[in-house]
């Protein structure tokens, strides 16, 4: 995989771990009370997994490394 490419999705995964880390309140009754902070944590999420998924869709179809 280009690493280009790589730093872009690495650099995004670091941009939504450090959203959720800092839109995380200190206990889960603040949580189950801000929905505006459930759909950020949650939005963040989606997004590190989407751009994971993507790595491991496109490193499927790439030959195997020796």
């Amino acid at each position: 995989m280009d690493q280009d490419l790589v730093a872009a999705k690495l650099e995004s995964l670091r941009r939504c771990v450090e959203r959720i880390a800092g839109k995380t309140p200190p206990s889960s009754q603040d949580l189950a009370q801000a929905a505006d902070l459930q759909d950020i944590i949650a939005l963040n999420l989606q997004r590190a997994g989407a751009a994971y998924d993507t790595e491991v869709a496109v490193n499927a179809d790439a030959a195997p490394v020796a």
